[in-house]
C-alpha cells in the first residue's frame, strides 16, 4: 500500500480533536526549560515516545496536564484547548534568559485521533527509521541528561 493510499485510508478514520490544542516550544534551551517547568523527565522524550507531564504551581498543585511530543522542529505540548492561554502565561513568567520561544501551535498542528486500523495502515507505509514528523527532517538527537554539560 502506498503512502498516499494509506493517508486516504487514515483520513476516513481520522477524527479532529477540537477540544485539544498544542503549544510549541522551540529554541536551544527548550528541553532544559521544560525540564524545569514540567513534571516529566524530558530527557526520556524521543520522536517515537510521548510523555505525560503536568505543569504545577509553586505549591505543587497541578495547573495543566499535557502530553509531550518531540518533533525535529519543536517540542509540542498537547493539552485541552481551554488550557493553552493559562499554560502559556504560566510558562512565559519563567523564561527569563532562557533561549526558548513558546507559542500556540494552532496554525501549525491540529490534533487528530486515528482508529487502530487506520493507524496500523499508515504506520506500515512509513519506512523504518523515517522521521516521526511530516516535515521529513531527520529526528533530532536526544538531549544530554539534565544537568550534564
Amino acid at each position: 500500500m502506498s503512502l498516499s493510499s494509506s493517508i486516504a485510508t487514515a483520513a476516513t478514520a481520522a477524527f479532529r480533536l477540537d477540544t485539544m490544542a498544542t503549544v510549541l516550544a522551540t529554541g536551544a534551551d527548550a528541553h532544559s526549560f521544560l525540564q524545569g517547568q514540567l513534571s516529566a523527565d524530558v530527557a526520556q522524550l524521543t520522536p517515537a515516545r510521548i510523555l505525560p507531564a503536568s505543569c504545577n504551581s509553586p505549591q505543587g498543585r497541578v495547573q495543566a496536564v499535557v502530553w509531550l511530543v518531540q518533533r525535529s522542529d519543536a517540542l509540542v505540548l498537547l493539552l485541552p484547548a481551554e488550557m493553552v492561554e493559562p499554560t502559556l502565561a504560566r510558562l512565559r513568567k519563567y523564561v527569563l534568559r532562557a533561549k526558548v520561544q513558546l507559542e500556540p501551535g494552532a496554525d501549525r498542528l491540529v490534533p487528530y485521533l486515528l482508529d487502530a486500523e487506520a493507524a496500523a495502515a499508515l504506520s506500515k507505509s512509513i519506512p523504518e527509521g523515517a522521521a516521526a514528523d511530516p516535515a521529513g527532517a531527520p529526528a533530532a538527537a536526544a538531549p544530554p541528561p539534565f544537568g550534564a554539560r
